[in-house]
């Protein structure tokens, strides 16, 4: 709603000028000199009643003339004072004192006299609630608005001067957020705006301006104060958070980076906060020359390793240290149990513990060590201990004989040469040696009684012949 302004007692020619960003649009009003009575404390009652008569004022900028595309940066930017009355709305101020109404607030061009109003303002001002003045009623000329389409992350970056005029930050989805302006109807926003039922960046309910198609601009000011505003790209994917920023070549682009299916590179792709997570690994193998391991890729620092083992020469250990599905196949298993004597405290399952069994490998329950050297006769290989192996020894529990011992002519084979008493004369080549034979020349007489023991041709009873020996 516009408010009539106040009753001057005299009339004064004024010409004013809007700055640079309204294009040099001129406007001429005639502005009153204050009376006596024109001044108030600045309270609600000091405000003249609307049947007073105002002075002619010119008539207000069309939205289009001091809104340009896309952005509000005309409006109050006035730019020098020239053609202002001093102490008159737009003047530059320090305090009440230096105006012509006590009324010095904060514009966007900083300190400036205003005056209070019931409708029409000059200059394009709009005549608004004054919030500051709270709790009383006051309805000051006002610049218009600069913070519309401004880039905004909070309600309170859409203040004009420092002064709240229900200008919210709007929520424009992925485009970001920006300044709205309020509104009942159409006709209260600009061109290229439009009033809708909007929701800020904290998701209350306004009605609001807002841009309408086109993406808002910058205005100098704005890049002056770094404005800037959150934007994302979304997808399957993900979300990922950006920022727009007002810079001298205008509001930038969002700088979020488009949301990507995660992979194993070190950085969080689909920016939820984690990196390299729920990847999908691949099989993998490591190879050599003992074998194939297979395992699964880990993604470790952003790079895929193979988590397979290095395949290795078979230990007895329990595991398949070669990766060819069998476990310590290379080691015996005695008792063919499925697991390797090295593994077991009974390995050839006698009864008897390994640690205590003299043949751990070899089932002998009766532990018998014909040479009592603590290795068991089944397994030892040389059970008499004559240094010969018993596969070499032709009496292997019997450590006089070996095929190192000398031969004697005792009936035995001492030197394993398949011979016994070989280098022994056998007279009646009974197999017997002469040397343990008692019938050396096997004529049937013991030697004892034969008078010649070697020649089978003399013996008692044989008859006698005439050929010079004593055949009986």
């Amino acid at each position: 709603m516009r408010r009539h302004g106040m009753a001057f007692a005299a009339m004064a020619a004024v010409t004013v000028f809007l700055g640079a960003c309204t294009g040099g649009v001129q406007l001429e009003f005639d502005v009153a000199e204050p009376g006596p009575d024109a001044v108030a404390d600045g309270g609600a009652d000091s405000i003249v009643p609307a049947d007073v008569p105002g002075p002619e004022v010119a008539p207000e900028l069309a939205p289009e003339a001091w809104w340009p595309e896309g952005v509000l940066d005309a409006g109050g930017d006035l730019g020098d004072t020239g053609g202002v009355e001093p102490g008159a709305a737009g003047w530059p101020c320090d305090a009440p004192a230096d105006c012509l109404e006590p009324w010095c607030i904060d514009t966007p061009d900083g300190k400036r006299c205003t005056q209070t109003c019931t409708e029409e303002c000059p200059l394009g001002w709009e005549c608004l609630e004054y919030p500051p003045a709270k709790p009383d009623l006051i309805f000051l000329c006002i610049p218009p608005a600069t913070s519309l389409c401004r880039p905004c992350t909070k309600n309170s970056d859409c203040l004009v001067g420092g002064v709240d005029y229900g200008d919210v930050c709007v929520d424009y989805g992925a485009a970001g957020s920006y300044c709205g302006k309020p509104c009942l109807e159409a006709s209260e926003c600009p061109g290229g705006y439009a009033c809708e039922e909007v929701t800020d960046v904290l998701g209350k309910p306004h009605s609001q301006c807002k841009r309408d198609g086109n993406e808002c601009g910058c205005v100098q000011d704005w890049i002056d104060d770094g404005a800037y505003t959150e934007c994302f790209e979304a997808n399957a994917a993900g979300v990922c958070w950006g920022m727009r920023k007002c810079s001298p070549s205008g509001l930038t682009a969002c700088d979020a980076p488009v949301p990507m299916v995660e992979d194993c590179n070190g950085m969080d792709d689909d920016c939820d906060g984690s990196t390299d997570e729920d990847v999908l690994p691949d099989v993998c193998m490591v190879k050599n020359e003992h074998g194939k391991c297979f395992g699964e890729e880990v993604c470790e620092d952003g790079k895929w390793t193979c988590d397979a083992k290095t395949p290795g020469p078979e230990l007895c250990d329990g595991q398949d240290n070669n990766c060819n599905n069998l476990v310590d196949e290379t080691f015996p298993d005695s008792n063919g149990d499925g697991k390797a004597d090295c593994l077991t405290d009974d390995a050839d399952g006698d009864g008897v513990k390994n640690n205590e069994d003299n043949c751990p490998y070899v089932a002998n329950p009766d532990q018998k060590d014909a040479d009592l050297d603590t290795i068991g006769d089944l397994c030892d290989p040389d059970d008499d201990n004559d240094q010969f192996a018993d596969d070499e020894d032709c009496a292997p529990f019997d450590k006089k004989v070996n095929p190192g011992e000398p031969e004697v002519c005792d009936g035995v084979d001492n030197d394993c040469s398949g011979k016994v008493d070989d280098p022994f004369p056998d007279t009646d080549l009974d197999g017997l040696a002469d040397c343990l034979d008692e019938d050396d020349d096997g004529d049937g007489i013991p030697d004892k009684l034969d008078c010649a023991p070697l020649d089978a041709e003399v013996a008692p009873g044989l008859p006698e012949l005439c050929d010079g020996k004593d055949q009986e």
